[in-house]
């Protein structure tokens, strides 16, 4: 057996390991850097994987390899005495015979043709090497949820909303004029206090300069737009509500107010994306309830799908680097395509 062939084999391997750590990476700590990361790792494994198939004669050296590159995955996923250790074993063989299956159909395809042509090789055999790969992620989903349905809870991440609401701050600004993604929610109840013209606020410090400005007496039929596209007026306003000078018992009683429309406690120091974090959950887990396990599996169901989707696109990709580095092998004279005469039977009457 040839030393190249060997190399291209642990590349392989190689490459299904750099693909099950990355799963384990981005489900056990989401973020979008993990998730560049797990794309970029089925990208690899999966151009490899076309240029293996077509390139290497030996059936023992393949599916040797397709075995190593499987068992790798329980390197990453060492829960042996739990529920999905069972299906994590019964996936990944489903996921080497997806392997298996593409490698027949490729080499079948290659024997029967006359001209050898990648392009035709992979279009056999690559949906199952797809399928394979899309399986096993979908399993992970559903043993390590990013939405911990199993839990019978969902747990959106805080952060989420506040990718929500950073580029939404303008249209909130139509409503608070001076609204920050950083505001608490005692500062966004005293601002909004502040702009209803409540009677109970205290104005103390008010500057001199602004007191012809402001009618205090009748801040209820003042518009506050116009008023606030005076900037010392506006840098007042923000002040007040700031530096905690709105009375404390009004304010407490507005909070508790909004927290018994909302459904759920408020302590004052909260942002509004933390709010909206505890709203959004709280009303996703009454709605979720005795049905934990149905969602959950259907969540999975529907990422399966997706992940075959989004795998066929990637394989484009895939399919156009690995003509690539097959022409780049050719022309360094590291694979080679010869002429062979092949055997045939005619009749003759």
């Amino acid at each position: 057996m040839r030393i190249k062939n060997l190399f291209f084999s642990f590349l392989v391997i190689f490459a299904a390991l750099f693909f099950w750590g990355t799963t384990a990476l981005f489900f056990t700590n989401a973020s979008l850097l993990f998730l560049f990361y797990l794309t970029l790792s089925w990208f690899i494994f999966l151009t490899l994987v076309l240029l293996f198939i077509p390139l290497i004669n030996s059936r023992n050296l393949i599916y040797s390899s397709f075995i190593l590159s499987g068992a790798g995955f329980f390197l990453f996923f060492r829960d042996f005495s739990g529920e999905s250790f069972f299906y994590y074993l019964i996936g990944i063989l489903f996921f080497i015979l997806c392997l298996v299956i593409s490698t027949e159909l490729m080499l079948k395809e290659k024997s029967e043709r006359l001209k050898f042509s990648l392009r035709r090789i992979w279009r056999r055999g690559i949906w199952w090497l797809i399928t394979g790969m899309a399986l096993i992620i979908a399993l992970v989903y559903y043993f390590n949820p990013l939405l911990d349905v199993n839990q019978q809870e969902i747990k959106i991440p805080q952060d989420f909303f506040g990718l929500i609401l950073k580029p939404a701050s303008s249209v909130v600004g139509k409503i608070i004029p001076f609204y920050e993604p950083e505001m608490t929610i005692d500062q966004t109840l005293a601002s909004n206090m502040l702009l209803s013209g409540n009677k109970n606020m205290s104005f103390s410090g008010l500057p001199p300069e602004l007191i012809n400005r402001i009618e205090i007496n009748n801040f209820e039929n003042i518009n506050i737009g116009q008023l606030l596209e005076d900037p010392a007026i506006k840098s007042f306003i923000q002040e007040q509500t700031s530096q905690n000078k709105i009375n404390p018992q009004l304010l407490a009683e507005q909070r508790e107010q909004l927290s018994q429309t909302l459904g759920i406690e408020l302590k004052g120091d909260e942002t509004m994306e933390a709010v909206l974090a505890n709203l959004v959950n709280s009303k996703i887990n009454e709605f979720i309830g005795p049905n934990a396990e149905e969602i959950s599996l259907g969540i999975t169901v529907a990422l399966f799908f997706a992940l075959q989707l989004f795998g066929r696109i990637l394989s484009i990709l895939a399919k156009i680097l690995g003509q690539i580095i097959f022409s780049l092998l050719l022309i360094f004279k590291i694979v080679f395509l010869k002429d062979k005469m092949r055997a045939g039977q005619v009749i003759e009457f």
